[in-house]
C-alpha cells in the first residue's frame, strides 16, 4: 500500500509540473497575444492585417488549449488526492 501512495505522490508531482507548464504557456503566450493585438491596431495593408489575425487565432487557440489543460490536470489531481486521502487512512488504521 505503501508504494501505491509512493506512486500516487510521482504521478502528483508529475501534474504538478505540467500544470506550471500550461501556466507559463497561458502567460507567455497572452503577453504575445496582446502584441499581436496591438501590431493589428497599427497595420497598414489589408494583407498584413490577415497575417497578424492568423497569428492571433493561433495564440487564442494554443492559450484554450493551455487552459483546458490545466482544468483537466485539476481535476485529475483532485481525484488523485482523494484516492490518496483513502489509501494513507487506510495504512494508518492498519498500523
Amino acid at each position: 500500500m505503501e508504494k501505491n501512495i509512493e506512486g500516487i505522490d510521482k504521478v502528483i508531482e508529475g501534474i504538478e509540473d505540467r500544470s506550471a507548464v500550461e501556466n507559463r504557456t497561458i502567460s507567455q503566450e497572452s503577453e504575445s497575444l496582446e502584441i499581436l493585438r496591438s501590431n493589428f491596431r497599427k497595420a497598414n495593408s489589408d494583407g498584413m492585417r490577415e497575417k497578424v489575425q492568423r497569428e492571433i487565432r493561433l495564440k487564442e487557440a494554443v492559450i484554450e488549449k493551455s487552459k483546458n489543460n490545466r482544468e483537466n490536470q485539476d481535476k485529475i489531481l483532485e481525484e488523485l488526492q482523494v484516492k490518496k486521502d483513502s489509501l494513507v487512512e487506510i495504512l494508518h488504521k492498519e498500523q
